[in-house]
């Protein structure tokens, strides 16, 4: 199993440690020798009678590394059940689908199709004894099997182990310079299969080995360097590099020599990027003035969906609708002033002489002069008020109808208050009492 760290793939051991080497051997043991355990194989191929079930093979529990496949392609199919009577896979006369499967405690993979053969596989180990069988459809049936099972401890033989050379490497390069190597590890003496170097760490281990080789220059050839990011993330962009014609001399160093040493055809150092057209964006305009100068109102302003790299407005379905900023906006949350009442001015008195009255408009506004009813009416200022004119020196009668005739009826004349709202009819009778006016105005 690799890991990737901060960019850097690196191998984990079964020990599940990072740059570990060591790895499960055929038993599925970690760090294990491969002395715990015995490979099982086979092939069967025979004429069985057609329409049911035949078994084939007895799994043990435990067993590991399993792999029961099918010789060539066939009608017959492939079936996995328990020591008793529990189907697992194409069981009671059901054909399964090919997919994985949760049997005894391990994954089964069943793989079937047309043009390949059937297969059943498993890692192991298994936690029960199952039997493999077949639904013979056709008399010919062909199935080769692997598998490898427990072996008891005292069944097993003493292994003894050893370091020993790999063979030599392939040269690292084929000019420049390269590595020839060879590494020690250690093997099983019996069958020299590559084991974890525990089961060497008694011995002494054996310097590993290498060697110069190809140390002739290399030809001169064109070193290219990392492409730039493009200067545009859509709409057409450019990326650049550096290019060199460099060698590759003994000890593995690079040098930069002419161009005229390296016969190939210059590599470009600028290429185009991100070609494929700007998805259109939304535009806005500015906010206009608030709609009011108080109170809640609202601003708007232009949305337009537009093509930047033709810098033209384009329908709003090509935009992202979820993105689409607001074009309207409430501004002016400050109150309004009250509404107060207003007056105008005064009009002439309604008489020209003497006490009369006087109106003017009194109206509830508000700061846009509309008059509404919402003020109140304790603090309304007056709508009329009395007036007084000077008559001057004209003597006449203000009252009405036969008022001063009562007056002058009732001798009420020598007081001042009727002298002075029936002047005309006093001064009248005081001129024929006395040969002039009995009052002065």
């Amino acid at each position: 199993m690799d890991m990737c760290v901060n960019g850097e793939c690196k191998s984990v051991g079964c020990d599940g440690r990072l740059n570990s080497d060591v790895a499960e051997d055929n038993c599925r043991v970690c760090g294990g020798d491969g002395s715990t355990c015995k490979t099982i194989s086979g092939e069967i191929n025979e004429t069985l009678p057609q329409g049911g079930y035949v078994e084939l093979i007895i799994l043990p529990k435990g067993s590991v590394h399993i792999d029961i496949t099918e010789v060539g392609t066939t009608k017959n199919y492939l079936a996995l059940k328990s020591s008793g009577h529990s189907y697992y896979i194409n069981g009671a006369w059901s054909i399964d689908w090919p997919r994985t499967f949760i049997v005894a405690g391990t994954v089964f993979s069943y793989t079937r199709s047309e043009k390949s053969p059937e297969k059943i596989t498993a890692l192991g180990p298994t936690a029960e004894d199952l039997v493999f069988m077949v639904l013979v459809q056709e008399p010919k049936v062909a199935i080769r099997y692997e598998y490898n099972i427990p072996v008891e401890p005292d069944s097993r033989q003493a292994v003894e182990f050893s370091w020993t050379y790999t063979q030599w490497s392939e040269c690292s390069r084929s000019c420049g310079s390269g590595i020839l190597a060879v590494k020690v590890v250690c093997v099983r003496n019996d069958n020299l299969s590559k084991v974890n170097e525990t089961y060497c760490k008694n011995l002494p281990k054996p310097p590993s080995q290498s060697q110069q080789c190809n140390t002739q220059p290399c030809p001169a050839e064109w070193s290219e360097g990392e492409w730039s990011p493009c200067t545009q993330t859509c709409g057409g962009g450019i990326q650049e590099r550096s290019v060199m014609c460099a060698q590759l001399t003994r000890g593995a160093q690079l040098q930069v020599v002419h161009e005229s040493f390296c016969k190939l055809q210059r590599p470009e150092e600028k290429r185009p990027c991100n070609r494929r057209a700007c998805p259109p964006i939304w535009s806005v305009g500015d906010w206009s003035r608030c709609d009011t100068q108080c109170g809640p109102g609202e601003m708007t302003r232009a949305v337009r969906c537009i093509r930047m790299d033709v810098e033209k407005e384009v329908d709003e379905a090509f935009c992202e609708s979820s993105s689409k900023p607001e074009a309207v906006s409430k501004c002016n949350n400050a109150p309004c002033p009250i509404a107060r009442w207003i007056t105008g001015d005064w009009n002439k008195c309604s008489v020209s002489c003497g006490k009369g009255i006087q109106r003017r408009n009194v109206a509830c506004q508000t700061y846009q002069g509309t008059t509404v009813n919402t003020c109140n009416l304790i603090s309304k200022p007056l709508s009329q008020r009395y007036c007084q004119k000077n008559c001057g020196s004209v003597c006449l009668d203000l009252a009405s109808g036969s008022y001063c005739h009562l007056v002058l009826k009732h001798q009420l004349c020598d007081r001042k208050y009727f002298r002075e709202i029936c002047c005309r009819t006093c001064a009248a009778i005081g001129s024929r009492s006395h040969g002039g006016s009995f009052f002065s105005l």
